[in-house]
């Protein structure tokens, strides 16, 4: 649905990221709502762990003119190559990761925003010094804001079919019932989960065989194993923490992000083992975070639209 490409402002050679609405998705209001959507859930947050916004253009669906989002241009990661690379992670590690996505959700769900497509590709992390990392919630293209219609808030498109990643929407979605932020912090359990056992807590792992299995159990979905049956040996209230946020019913989950985040936290600084990270393999080249709406093969816009007078450079993005 995008395109982002890295920027230089001339005025002040400082480097951002901008993100174009393709070309070829300027006719689908679809895709221009979910455009603009993420342009206003963003500008107004505020915070170092969600990605921040500088400047924006989003004219109305059905009026010319091409939408842009200039963004802090950011080097690393996402979570999901991360995984990839190392396909599990050490409790302190992903307790470390996880605090700083409930921080930044925090922020968003007090802008009265619910993410609603959390997940991994989601997550960007920047490399810090002794193998730390900066975590940064992206892509609100599916986030709730408070002016949501009916439809939005329903979280279906016009065709009835449910949205976000099927691994991470929480088991109320396939009932259609209201999304809150409670269906984000089951996102969130989800992740952690998959990051400590380098594994979901599923039975199906390809992605449309997992719809089948959720959809067909959406009246009684089964309670999410416990993370100790494959990792052995974990601290019994890092185990109840996931349980907790995986829990089916959302009135049995954590009531909000900061409240998961203060159990995490007593978690990392009292129970689990002060013990260096293992030896994983070297980092590769970092890449500019794009999200998961980044495509390749679209020409480089050459100006900005005349919105602004700012002077801009603009390189190819990956």
């Amino acid at each position: 649905m995008g395109s982002v490409y890295a920027a230089e402002r001339l005025a002040t050679h400082q480097l951002y990221a901008i993100k174009f609405l393709r070309e070829d998705h300027l006719d689908n209001e679809s895709s221009r709502v979910r455009f603009n959507r993420e342009i206003q859930a963003l500008r107004s947050i505020r915070h170092p762990h969600v990605v921040g916004v500088f400047d924006a253009f989003a004219p109305p669906p059905g009026s010319p003119g091409r939408p842009w989002v200039v963004m802090e241009l950011l080097e690393g990661e996402g979570l999901d190559r991360l995984l990839r690379r190392r396909r599990s992670l050490s409790p302190n590690l992903a307790v470390s990761i996880m605090l700083q996505v409930l921080d930044g959700l925090a922020a968003v769900h007090a802008c009265g925003i619910v993410h609603r497509d959390l997940g991994p590709s989601n997550i960007f992390l920047v490399p810090q010094p002794h193998g730390k990392y900066l975590a940064k919630v992206l892509d609100f293209g599916l986030s709730r804001v408070p002016e949501s219609d009916e439809e939005d808030r329903a979280n279906i498109t016009q065709k009835g079919t449910l949205m976000g990643k099927p691994a991470y929407v929480a088991p109320e979605m396939f009932l259609r019932q209201p999304p809150d932020a409670r269906g984000d912090l089951y996102a969130c359990g989800v992740m952690l989960f998959r990051m400590i056992a380098g594994r979901l807590p599923y039975r199906e792992t390809h992605a449309s065989a997992l719809w089948a299995e959720r959809y067909e159990t959406r009246e009684h979905p089964p309670e999410a194993p416990r993370l100790g049956k494959y990792v052995p040996g974990l601290p019994p209230p890092l185990e109840e923490c996931v349980a907790k946020a995986l829990r089916n019913d959302p009135d049995e989950r954590y009531p909000s992000a900061e409240k998961m985040q203060a159990d995490l936290l007593e978690i990392e600084q009292h129970v689990l083992p002060r013990l260096p990270e293992p030896a994983y393999p070297a980092r590769p080249a970092p890449e500019v975070a794009t999200g998961a709406t980044t495509a390749n093969g679209v020409p480089t816009p050459r100006t900005l639209p005349p919105r602004t007078a700012e002077r801009w450079r603009l390189y190819a993005g990956g």
